[in-house]
């Protein structure tokens, strides 16, 4: 409920009440189910992402890194919810300059997303970021223009709801048309 309440408070941009509802979910989940409980997992990415919003990396990375680590040992690594971890993970370090780590976990992460069936939205933020990845850090810029084009569907097919995400992703395909022959 408390989680709940914290994604509400973000989505709405209250940052700061995000950020004390999430810790204060992780704290009483901690303390009835110890700190390696995957329950925990999520909060901790979305404690992350709220950081991530404030531009605060240094502290977003480490609660994705946990988080992955908590989903990782409970299931194993394949499963869906490391795709979220990741992808956060990659946004992250692709937002610090680390393009190396940002694309090898966003990598990863379509990787597990596009192997079984992932909400269009989940894969059009992971392809979106692993383009915009792949492009800074001197990597395959036709695999990246390919990628935004993959995102850039993946959010139109989504609907009015997810336009302003298809729009960002065209405007870098074509402020970014230039650069591959």
């Amino acid at each position: 409920m408390i989680n709940s309440l914290a994604a509400v408070h973000r989505a709405k941009g209250k940052l700061d009440d995000a950020l004390r509802l999430y810790t204060e979910a992780i704290g009483i989940w901690e303390r009835t189910l110890g700190p390696d409980h995957p329950e925990i997992a999520g909060a901790l990415n979305n404690l992350g992402n709220a950081y991530d919003d404030r531009r605060e990396y240094d502290r977003a990375g480490p609660l994705h890194e946990r988080a992955l680590a908590i989903w990782e040992k409970a299931y194993g690594p394949e499963h869906p919810y490391l795709g979220n971890a990741l992808t956060s993970l990659g946004s992250t370090r692709w937002h610090e300059g680390r393009h190396a780590e940002a694309i090898a976990a966003l990598e990863r992460a379509l990787a597990i997303r596009e192997g079984r069936e992932t909400p269009r939205e989940d894969l059009g933020e992971t392809r979106f970021i692993l383009a915009r990845a792949l492009w800074d850090g001197a990597g395959d810029r036709s695999r990246a223009r390919e990628l935004a084009r993959l995102a850039a569907d993946d959010f139109g097919a989504l609907g009015p709801g997810r336009a302003a995400e298809r729009r960002e992703a065209e405007a870098w395909l074509e402020s970014n048309a230039a650069d591959v022959p």
